[in-house]
């Protein structure tokens, strides 16, 4: 679907940070903590958005606050009762399970498409479907097309197995077995889960972390 908010949300949150930074430079961490929390807000605002790029934007959001957050530990800036409202916001965040979450709903999304084309109701084969399931889809027939949809269904449920394990997972397991035989636009797209699921990861081992007012080791390695 489209999402034209997310634009606007992702500017909004860019604006937020880049006050805060000047609000902390010249002494003021109450304003710029007024102003982290919001982006805290912006993000939690698309926790229950289903799609892929609500929760790449999501993730965007928490990494400003979080690189934030970092530079303010740096400079010393922050109270304790700050740090512990950042904390709250931080540790409720799971980027990781919130992208499996939305690839669920990207899967559910394509899947409703093939069962309407696949009742006779022809819907058209957009750009994003084609990126999916390859660019001849209109010349499929049905029997092609039901093909097609399983092998993906099978490959997204591979992928979520590996994302979605308790102890975590190897990046190199992401990647699809080369006998699957998979075509170039299924490569590609699975190709971009993958980075989007390193990102979260990174994201969620980062902002499971606890700061304080000395400034842990984690936040120094921090990357947004």
């Amino acid at each position: 679907p489209k999402l034209p908010h997310l634009r606007y949300l992702e500017a909004l949150g860019d604006w937020l940070a880049i006050r805060a930074m000047a609000q902390l430079s010249v002494g003021d961490s109450d304003a710029a903590s007024t102003d982290l929390l919001l982006i805290g807000r912006l993000a939690e605002s698309l926790a229950a958005e289903p799609f892929l790029d609500s929760q790449r934007t999501r993730r965007l959001l928490l990494g400003l606050l979080a690189g934030c957050v970092r530079v303010g530990i740096d400079w010393g800036a922050w109270s304790e009762d700050q740090l512990a409202r950042f904390q709250d916001v931080l540790s409720r965040a799971r980027p990781l399970a919130d992208f499996a979450w939305a690839v669920r709903g990207e899967r559910a999304q394509i899947n409703s498409v093939i069962d309407l084309a696949l009742s006779g109701r022809k819907p058209q084969a957009g750009e994003h479907l084609q990126a999916w399931l390859g660019p001849d889809l209109v010349r499929l027939d049905m029997r092609g097309l039901r093909a097609r949809q399983v092998v993906m269904d099978r490959e997204i449920q591979s992928f979520l197995d590996v994302i979605t394990r308790a102890e975590g997972f190897d990046p190199k397991a992401l990647a699809p077995d080369e006998e699957d035989h998979l075509s170039e636009t299924m490569k590609k797209k699975l190709g971009g889960l993958e980075q989007d699921a390193r990102a979260a990861r990174q994201l969620q081992t980062c902002l499971l972390y606890r700061s304080d007012a000395a400034g842990d080791q984690p936040w120094d390695d921090f990357v947004g």
